[in-house]
């Protein structure tokens, strides 16, 4: 038995925080899991 990964809030984020990502990008790419670090915050971004 796994243990179970504990989610966080985006509105706890802070800048220069280490950040991952779990999902299935685009619909077409399943289990994905991508890091970074936060470099900003409260964008709007529009495809």
């Amino acid at each position: 038995n796994l243990p179970a990964v504990e989610l966080g809030s985006a509105q706890n984020l802070k800048l220069g925080q280490s950040v991952i990502a779990i999902g299935n990008a685009l619909g077409q790419f399943q289990n994905t899991i991508s890091t970074g670090i936060v470099s900003g915050l409260s964008r709007l971004i529009s495809a």
